[in-house]
């Protein structure tokens, strides 16, 4: 089994920087999708949500900035490892806060007074890759072999499937409560 995680993690860290560039620039392409458009909206049409519009302002700012980084790397092949370790650290701290925010709908429960989906696996990823990239280019190149470092994003992946399922099991909990009455 540990030789199996092993051969797993040496085929991910065998990525070349430009596909995980690509890759960067295709999430946020993504975010920039999911959350520019409720942005310019709120912006433009005051809202009682103003908190959760400066929270998206932010998001937004973090998502350009990674997408400028990454068109700058994409054409300056040297630039590359200091944009992917500047993205591990974006990413890393954009994927503690969703699972502080995660680990937040466990205790406290699923809000009530919003809408609120969420989608099985989605969290496990992005926190899985965070780490990835942080691991792989943020962390000084001394200790990236300590096997703390290495299998970190195999950590990561456990425990954030753990949080990823366990909120599912609560909003179904809270939902079919919610629904009986």
């Amino acid at each position: 089994m540990v030789r199996f995680f092993h051969s797993l993690l040496a085929k991910a860290y065998a990525w070349s920087p430009r596909a995980l560039l690509w890759t960067n620039l295709a999430l946020a392409g993504w975010v920039a999708l999911a959350t520019g458009g409720a942005f310019l909206v709120a912006r433009d049409h005051p809202t009682p949500y103003a908190p959760s519009v400066e929270k998206v302002a932010v998001v937004s700012l973090l998502v350009a900035s990674i997408f400028l980084t990454t068109v700058l790397a994409l054409a300056v092949p040297r630039f590359r490892p200091v944009a992917l370790a500047f993205h591990g650290a974006l990413l890393l701290a954009g994927a503690a806060a969703m699972f502080v925010w995660s680990v937040g709908l466990l205790i406290y429960g699923i809000p009530t007074d919003v809408r609120f989906s969420w989608s099985v696996g989605l969290f496990t990823a992005i926190v899985a890759y965070a780490v990835y990239v942080f691991a792989r280019y943020t962390v000084p190149a001394s200790i990236r072999a300590w096997p703390a470092i290495y299998y970190s994003p195999l950590f990561a992946l456990i425990v954030a499937a753990a949080v990823d399922i366990g909120v599912i099991v609560r909003f179904t909990h809270d939902m079919s409560r919610h629904f009986a009455g």
